[in-house]
């Protein structure tokens, strides 16, 4: 499965990919290694949020430390699985 590869080539303890739906400000996830169970459940991004600072931006985005992030809201759903870094593309 893509999503496999993808977090054993980028050495990373989870990967999950995100499907944005722009129209409705809302994603949800489609697929996930390392994590809990899919969710199929879509989830309301707001502005100054970290998808809403991604899409702006239109390029990669690495987080070094999710806890002392300035430049948005963190995905709360990071916080709660203990995330510490993450890239977003």
């Amino acid at each position: 499965i893509l999503v496999d590869r993808l977090q054993t080539a980028l050495k990373a303890d989870c990967c999950e990919i995100l499907e944005i739906h722009l129209a409705e400000r809302t994603y949800c996830r489609l697929i996930g290694a390392g994590l809990n169970p899919l969710s199929q459940e879509s989830i309301a991004f707001s502005p100054g949020s970290q998808i809403d600072y991604l899409l702006k931006h239109q390029e990669p985005l690495v987080v070094t430390h999710l806890a002392e992030e300035t430049r948005f809201i963190p995905l709360p759903s990071l916080g709660d699985r203990q995330i510490v870094s993450s890239l977003n593309v």
